[in-house]
């Protein structure tokens, strides 16, 4: 009996070490700004919306496109004379305007450039928390599963020996088999998580991550001032600036053309000299401009109401973020020191075991409580931490 009790005492000792790490064996430690930055680098969204950026900047000069001139021949017996050359303008002042249309959709390109980038570090570092939080559950419950196991054996020799009934070597066993099944399913999720960083990162092998701690928080601004940096909020707001500018290229749209064409000199004996003639195109068929400028005023109230509903549904985001925050640092202050607490709950259970007022059963549920107490721990870490980035990513700190 002395003997199992101090092998129990060992197994439960061993258990306390919560922050041993895993195997490192073949592992490369990346912490969460390198994954990010091998992502950046490894993904074809982040390549692909560099490419628009040059496509929009490369489209630039095509505002001033100009019609090709119109060369127009003549035969005059058996041989071609030149006739004349003609050239169409519009308004001078809708070039103008197509620059500026173009400009300002290069600025949208940049700005979901910048949209982009930040939603893939967003995702990333979301993905590698959620790393984090598997691999610290998996190394808990790897000591729990290792301690429940001894407990199951040593209750197993004890019944054996009489020592014990069947109830708290059934109970044992039964309490073993639901931890390990636990531990299974984190060693599945960690290895799932770990593929799944690689595959986002392009490295090749497993990945291990630094340590699960609280992270730091910021004093928050004001809501209204926080969701102007947000990036999509951003992007529509270069949006309606865009659709602005569409609506007034509209209206210079129907304005006159202009027309130029040079006449040479005819045939000498003609007497007729060269001539430049201009023209204007007379716009009659203005439903057609006005349908045009409708359609834009349209999109413009349109790309407003946009804006606005998402600012909407951000200001109830953020809302909800900060109240996580608020509950996650009221928890944390709570369970600080749960490691000792839950210390001090084994070691209390083991002097029991030892003075013969505690059974198996007993011991097992101290020990469980005690366990549950660092993997809540755990939990509220993960959760404060997802609160802390979710909120960066709205207000555009990310």
């Amino acid at each position: 009996m002395r003997m199992c009790l101090a092998s129990i005492r060992n197994y439960l000792l061993l258990a306390l070490l919560f922050a041993m790490p895993g195997n490192m064996l073949a592992q490369q430690l990346l912490t969460a700004d390198e994954a990010v930055e091998k992502a950046l680098l490894y993904s074809g969204r982040a390549a692909a919306v560099e490419q628009r950026v040059r496509r929009q900047r490369a489209l630039e000069p095509t505002a001033f496109s100009i019609p090709a001139p119109e060369l127009t021949l003549e035969q005059g017996g058996r041989s071609l004379s030149s006739k004349g050359i003609a050239q169409s303008l519009a308004f001078p002042t809708v070039y103008a305007r197509q620059y500026k249309v173009q400009k300002q959709e290069t600025a949208v390109a940049e700005r979901e450039r910048q949209h982009t980038l930040r939603e893939i570090a967003y995702e990333i570092r979301l993905l590698y928390l959620d790393l984090q939080y598997a691999e610290s559950l998996k190394a808990q419950l790897y000591q729990v599963d290792t301690l429940y196991a001894s407990l199951a054996k040593a209750a197993a020799r004890q019944f054996e020996a009489g020592q014990v009934d069947f109830l708290q070597k059934g109970t044992a066993l039964i309490q073993y088999q639901e931890v390990h099944t636990r531990y299974l399913q984190s060693v599945s999720s960690c290895t799932s998580l770990n593929r799944q960083l690689q595959l986002r990162t392009g490295l090749d092998m497993p990945i291990r991550t630094t340590a699960l701690v609280p992270a730091g928080g910021e004093e928050h601004r004001s809501d209204s001032v926080a969701l102007q940096q947000n990036p999509g909020l951003l992007v529509l707001a270069e949006e309606v600036l865009l659709a602005q500018q569409q609506v007034r290229l509209a209206r210079h749209k129907g304005l006159p053309n202009m027309a130029f064409e040079y006449v040479p000199e005819q045939r000498a004996e003609m007497g007729d000299a060269a001539k430049l003639k201009v023209g204007l195109s007379i716009p009659l068929w203005q439903w057609q401009y006005k349908g045009h400028l409708e359609a834009a005023k349209a999109s413009l109230e349109m790309a407003e109401q946009e804006r606005r509903s998402f600012e909407q549904d951000l200001a109830v985001r953020l809302t909800a973020v900060r109240q996580a925050l608020q509950a996650g640092s009221l928890a944390l202050a709570n369970l600080h020191g749960s490691e000792d607490t839950m210390q001090q709950m084994v070691s209390a259970s083991i002097r029991m075991l030892h003075a013969g007022e505690l059974d198996h059963i007993n011991l097992l549920r101290n020990i469980n409580e005690a366990c549950n107490i660092r993997l809540t721990y755990l939990q509220v870490v993960r959760d404060y931490n997802q609160a802390i980035l979710t909120h960066n990513y709205l207000t555009g700190e990310l």
